[in-house]
C-alpha cells in the first residue's frame, strides 16, 4: 500500500527516489514504503507490434551542485533553446544565490543544451517550482510552492502557499504572488491563457485568504490571474475528503481540462475535470480500481478529445491487468469525457510511472517517466531506476520504448518535441555512467535530446500542398494552398510541448491557389507545427512565432 504524499507535503519531505522521480512537471503525488520519500539501447520486445527503432541520444547534459537538484518542467523557447524549472539545495557548481533550504530554480539552455543562465528564487523556508512556460513578451511564468516569509517571497498567508512568479527574458523577477490561506496550498501547473493572463491548478486545504468555497480536506484548486498577477477568480473542486489537481491545459472552447487524484470508494482514483472559461465545472470523470490511481497530465488532442497519463497500483476496474507495483496508463477520452480507448498496465514486474505526455505531429503520443522494471514492456534497464520514454500511435499501440540512465537512479518528468522531429526529455539523475556523462553531487538536473523519430514518416505525404509565410511570423500567418489540394479533415497548430493551440474546421479543397490566414499574435514566442490531415495522410510545416 502506498503512503499518501500530498502535493502540499512535497516541500517538507525529501531525500529519496520518489521525491526525485515521481515528481512530475506539475505535481509530486505520493511515496512508497520500500522507497524513502523523494514527481539505452533498444531491444525488440514481445507485445510491441510493430517494433520500431527508438531514436538515439544526440546530446545530454547535467546541471547542479553538491546537494540535490530536480527538474519538474521543461518548455521550448523562441530562440530554439529550453527553459527548465525545479528546485535546488546547492549553492555551488552551476548554482549561486541559494536563500536557504530548497529554492525554486529555473535554468535556461541554448539549442545544444548548454547552460546560458540560471536563477534561484525563494527565502529562508522551502520553495520549489513545479511548472514553467515562456510568455508572449519573451519572459517566463512559473508556479510552485513556498513556505518562506522573506527573501523573494512577499505575502505568504501561512503554511505552504501556491507561488506564482513572473520573470523577464533574462530571468530577473518582475512580480510574484503568494496565493492561499492559513493552511497549506500548492501550485502544480500553469500556462498563459489566450487573454494574456494565467491559469494555475493545484490543491488547497484553506478556506480563507485567497481561498473560498472549500469543501473540507484537500480540494482541487484552480486560480485565474490577469497579466499582472491579480486574482480574477478561483474555484475549489471536490468533497470533504482528498482531491488534488496536477495538470491543466486550455481547451479550444476557451475552457480548461485538468487531471489529478480524488478519493474514491476505497482508494485514490484518477480524476479528470472539464471547466468553462469562468471555472464552472462542466463535467468530471473518475476512473479507478481497488488501489491508488494517479492522473499526472491531461492535454486536448487534435480531434477535440483528451489524452490522460498517469500511474496505477490497481488490478481491478479499468486497470485489471497490473504487472506488479505501479504501472503506467494512457487513457483517451472523447470531447464529452467518454472513454474512447485505454492502454493500461504499461510496465513490468517492478514500479513504472508515467509523468508526461505530448501529442506528436502524426497524431500519436510520446510519454516520459521512470521505471524499475527489466521485463514486460521495459527493456535495457541500466540499473536501479531509469528514465523511460515510450512512443505510441494514435490508438495507444506501443511502437517503441527507450530507457535512459546509468547505474544510479534516473527519471524523467517532462517531454517536448524538437524542431527536427525528435524529443527533449528532462528530469534528474544520480548516475555518472551509462547515458549520463557527469554527476556533480547527489541528484542533478538532467536534460537529454534525442534524434528525429522516424515513426510516422510513411503516413506523411511528401507533396507540398501548402506554403507558410512570413516565416518567422509576428501576428498573421498566411497559408498558400496549392492548386488541386486534397480535401482535408482539419488543420491544427501544435506547440513543441505537444499542446494543440488552435484548430480549424474542415473546408473544401480550392480549385486554384488560395490564401488562408491564421492570427498567431496570442501565441507565445516559439516554434510550432501547422498540420493538415486528410484521412490517414498528414502534411506538416513548421513556423517560428517571434
Amino acid at each position: 500500500m502506498v503512503l499518501g504524499m500530498l502535493p502540499w507535503q512535497h516541500a517538507v519531505v525529501r531525500g529519496s527516489i520518489l521525491d526525485h522521480k515521481l515528481a512530475t512537471p506539475m505535481c509530486q503525488l505520493y511515496a512508497k514504503k520500500k522507497l524513502l520519500f523523494t514527481c539505452g539501447a533498444f531491444v525488440a520486445m514481445v507485445g510491441l507490434c510493430p517494433a520500431q527503432l527508438a531514436p538515439s541520444i544526440e546530446w545530454q547534459h547535467t546541471f547542479g551542485g553538491s546537494a540535490d537538484e530536480d527538474v519538474m518542467s521543461v518548455a521550448p523557447t523562441s530562440d530554439g533553446g529550453t527553459i527548465m524549472a525545479g528546485r535546488s539545495m546547492s549553492n555551488n557548481g552551476d548554482l549561486a544565490g541559494n536563500h536557504g533550504l530548497d529554492d525554486a530554480w529555473i535554468i535556461k539552455t541554448d539549442g545544444n543544451g548548454m547552460l546560458q543562465w540560471q536563477h534561484l528564487f525563494g527565502g529562508s523556508g522551502i520553495d520549489n517550482a513545479n511548472c514553467i512556460r515562456q510568455t508572449t513578451d519573451g519572459g517566463y511564468i512559473f508556479t510552485g510552492n513556498t513556505s518562506s516569509h522573506d527573501g523573494d517571497v512577499i505575502g505568504n498567508h501561512g503554511g505552504l502557499d501556491c507561488w506564482v512568479v513572473k520573470v523577464s527574458p533574462t530571468g530577473t523577477m518582475e512580480w510574484q504572488e503568494a496565493l492561499g490561506g492559513t493552511s497549506d496550498d500548492a501550485g502544480q501547473s500553469i500556462l498563459q491563457t489566450s487573454d494574456g493572463g494565467y491559469i494555475v491548478a493545484g490543491s488547497t486545504r484553506s478556506n480563507d485568504g485567497n481561498v473560498s468555497g472549500h469543501h473540507g480536506g484537500s480540494d482541487g484548486w484552480v486560480v485565474k490571474l490577469d497579466s499582472q498577477g491579480t486574482l480574477e477568480w478561483q474555484t475549489c473542486l471536490g468533497n470533504s475528503e482528498f482531491q488534488a489537481l496536477s495538470g491543466i491545459a486550455e481547451t479550444y472552447d476557451g475552457g480548461y481540462i485538468a487531471t489529478g487524484t480524488a478519493t474514491g470508494s476505497s482508494s485514490w482514483d484518477l480524476w479528470v475535470v472539464k471547466l468553462d472559461d469562468t471555472g464552472l465545472l462542466q463535467w468530471e470523470q473518475m476512473l479507478g480500481g481497488d488501489m491508488d490511481d494517479i492522473g499526472t497530465m491531461a492535454q486536448q488532442t487534435a480531434d477535440n478529445g483528451y489524452i490522460i497519463c498517469g500511474s496505477t497500483l490497481s488490478n481491478t476496474g479499468e486497470f485489471a491487468c497490473n504487472h506488479g507495483g505501479f504501472d503506467g496508463f494512457v487513457i483517451k477520452l472523447d470531447p464529452n469525457g467518454g472513454m474512447e480507448w485505454q492502454r493500461t498496465c504499461i510496465g513490468g514486474s517492478a514500479d513504472d510511472v508515467l509523468n508526461a505526455v505530448a501529442q506528436t505531429t502524426d497524431g500519436g503520443y510520446v510519454l516520459a517517466g521512470w521505471t524499475e522494471s527489466t521485463d514486460g514492456d521495459v527493456s535495457g534497464n541500466h540499473g536501479l531506476i531509469d528514465g523511460w520514454l515510450i512512443r505510441m500511435d494514435d490508438t495507444g499501440t506501443i511502437l517503441w520504448e527507450k530507457t535512459l540512465g546509468g547505474t544510479g537512479n534516473d527519471g524523467m518528468s517532462a517531454v517536448l518535441l524538437t524542431n527536427e522531429g525528435g524529443y527533449i526529455v528532462a528530469g534528474n539523475s544520480s548516475s555518472s555512467d551509462g547515458d549520463v556523462s557527469e554527476n556533480k553531487g547527489g541528484f542533478d538536473a538532467w536534460q537529454v535530446k534525442l534524434d528525429p523519430d522516424h515513426v510516422g514518416i510513411a503516413s506523411m505525404d511528401t507533396r507540398q500542398v501548402f506554403r507558410l509565410y512570413p516565416n518567422p511570423v509576428h501576428d498573421v500567418l498566411k497559408i498558400r494552398m496549392e492548386a488541386n489540394s486534397p480535401e482535408f479533415d482539419h488543420w491544427r497548430v501544435l506547440a513543441l510541448d505537444g499542446r494543440n493551440t488552435a484548430w480549424l474546421a474542415s473546408t473544401h479543397p480550392p480549385s486554384s491557389e488560395q490564401e488562408l490566414r491564421i492570427s498567431v499574435d496570442q501565441l507565445p514566442p516559439g516554434t510550432y507545427a501547422l498540420q493538415l490531415r486528410s484521412g490517414s495522410r498528414t502534411w506538416t510545416e513548421r513556423f517560428v512565432k517571434q
